[in-house]
């Protein structure tokens, strides 16, 4: 672990502080911002982050940076989350990002840029879209991404997925048919 006050890089558009645990941020006694993250989580960042751009330029749309919600969090803050105990946060194999920051405005459409990253490009294990969190005042969604196996039976194993609590994955579905049996509501 390692504490990310002084705020060093960990790729081209990623700094520590954005992964390290937020706990202490929150005003909860924890580990005190400190963070593990992985080599190929700091790498599905940056594809993710790379191919949004280009998507978004190529459709007229403004690109922004994209925004970490939660990267790496210690068990303690886990808990108080209500995090699962097997959770690829406390590994640094997972992050939550703000489709808004990028410029997103379906987070669904977010997610399924993160499922083609990951099937493209093999590194992506998992996707998650959630209507929930805040950002810049407004009322936003997050997309999970995990960069391990689900170790539980209630997520999708082997080829990226996407599950959630956003009722249009169905509508999804039906839009891109290359993902037709990769994901699941987990409504």
């Amino acid at each position: 672990m390692r504490n990310c006050r002084n705020g060093f890089s960990v790729s081209e558009h990623f700094y520590g502080y954005e992964l390290e645990c937020h706990g202490v941020d929150n005003g909860f006694a924890c580990c005190g911002g400190s963070v593990i993250v992985t080599p190929k989580l700091v790498d599905s960042l940056e594809l993710i982050r790379e191919r949004a751009e280009s998507d978004l330029l190529l459709s007229g749309r403004e690109a922004h940076g994209l925004r970490v919600n939660r990267g790496f969090s210690c068990a303690a803050y886990n808990k108080h989350l209500g995090g699962q105990s097997d959770s690829h946060h406390l590994t640094g194999n997972a992050a939550d990002l703000n489709p808004a920051s990028i410029g997103y405005e379906d987070p669904v459409e977010f997610a399924v840029l993160c499922v083609k990253v990951g099937n493209e490009q093999g590194v992506i294990k998992g996707v998650g879209c959630y209507r929930a969190g805040r950002y810049q005042g407004k009322s936003t969604s997050f997309v999970h991404i995990q960069v391990e196996e689900a170790r539980r039976a209630s997520m999708m194993v082997g080829v990226v997925g996407i599950w959630g609590d956003f009722p249009q994955l169905q509508d999804y579905y039906k839009r891109y048919p290359e993902l037709y049996g990769i994901y699941e509501n987990r409504g």
